[in-house]
């Protein structure tokens, strides 16, 4: 089969949109089952090597933005001065959309990762991560909102398929839009290959200029917004933290401001100066890994998710895990997390105490997030959204 994938996520910094799109991608591009792989990006059709190379080859002159139309950009740039010019960008470019896919043929499919679907002569599908817009709409800006939804809205009309990551966000497309369950596949992420065990060795030579003890420290890792729940953790970090005999472990954040993040960040800096909690703002991919793989234990309560992949890298990592009941990472991860009430904080402090003080629940739960890890992986995940394509 032939098959196009949605690009627009992979020009740019990549979200957690990108990072699906590129790793599915990468996997899918393995399958013997498909014939011909291609992006699609603002109305072109793009080679797989211009948006995944990572190479840093001197030669290469094309850009991932450099690939977009000459049109599309003029386009663009009208569209976002008025009304007018917004009504006519949307006019004009499904007209645009099926010109560039004109070659494609009733069995070949087109797979949108981000729900926003042109105009395709073959069959479809669409990943829809999760329905946070629809659920929380109090944690995103209100444009955003409107846009996201009147997107996924259309899409799940339109898709001939629809992919998600977890059985969680199945059951809420399935309420929500009345869809039946054979449109839907579940398809679980992957982790990165970089997030494993690492030696202390190794973590000390990584890390000599953070200062931080191996297994000494607790971690939070996430764009920093009202659904990651980051406030209450930091109330119960802090009675932890105040009800302690001994010397209390350290909390390190790390994570991208967010919308409706300035309160938080106050706070954080704040903490930050009272030598209570340290702040690292944006962590570089190549240090991450490390930074999870050190840690005593990930604290991720995050309020809602499509699948949670910072819960998966931790224990892919060797690292334990304290995260959200009754939400997909409570499903990724079953009984090799320690599971608390988001909105509980003294769950939490329970919790932190728990992993901060009792080495042989802690080493149950990194033997047994080690081995769960094992059960997922980005193949699998390529092969579940193959089954995907195969179903229509």
């Amino acid at each position: 089969m032939r098959v196009v994938m949605g690009g627009e996520s992979l020009i740019g910094q990549k979200t957690g949109i990108g990072q699906y799109t590129d790793n599915l991608s990468r996997a899918l591009m393995d399958a013997t089952s498909i014939s011909d792989f291609k992006f699609f990006a603002h109305g072109k059709l793009i080679e797989p090597e211009a948006l995944l190379d990572n190479s840093d080859d001197e030669n290469k002159t094309d850009s991932p933005l450099s690939l977009i139309p000459d049109s599309y950009a003029r386009l663009r740039g009208i569209a976002s001065q008025n009304r007018a010019a917004v009504w006519c960008y949307w006019k004009l470019m499904p007209f645009i959309e099926r010109y560039s896919l004109r070659e494609y043929e009733d069995n070949d499919i087109f797979h949108s990762p981000n729900y926003m679907l042109p105009r395709f002569p073959g069959k479809t599908v669409v990943s829809i991560l999760d329905l946070s817009t629809f659920r929380y709409p109090e944690h995103h800006p209100e444009a955003r909102v409107r846009f996201v939804n009147s997107h996924i809205e259309r899409a799940v009309k339109r898709a001939g398929h629809i992919v998600t990551i977890s059985n969680l966000i199945k059951l809420e497309i399935m309420e929500r839009f009345k869809v039946s369950e054979s449109r839907i596949t579940v398809t679980y992420l992957g982790a990165d290959e970089s997030f494993r065990p690492i030696s202390e060795n190794l973590f000390n030579e990584q890390t000599r200029a953070l200062n931080l003890a191996y297994k000494g420290y607790f971690l939070f890792t996430s764009s920093i917004e009202p659904r990651k729940n980051l406030d209450r953790l930091l109330d119960a970090y802090l009675a932890y933290r105040a009800g302690t005999k001994g010397d209390p472990l350290p909390l390190i954040v790390t994570g991208m401001p967010g919308w409706k993040s300035q309160h938080t960040h106050e706070r954080l800096q704040k903490l930050q100066t009272e030598g209570a909690v340290r702040y690292l703002g944006y962590v570089d991919q190549s240090l991450l890994p490390i930074l999870v793989a050190g840690a005593r234990a990930v604290l991720y309560p995050s309020l809602y998710e499509g699948f949670g992949l910072p819960v998966l890298e931790a224990m892919q990592s060797g690292t334990a895990t304290m995260t959200s009941r009754e939400t997909s990472m409570a499903e990724i991860s079953g009984d090799a997390s320690l599971l608390v009430n988001a909105i509980d904080t003294n769950e939490m402090i329970e919790a932190i105490e728990s992993l901060a003080s009792q080495p042989k629940n802690l080493a149950l739960l990194v033997s047994k997030g080690l081995e769960h890890a094992k059960e997922f992986s980005w193949n699998r995940c390529a092969n579940q959204t193959l089954q995907a394509y195969k179903a229509i």
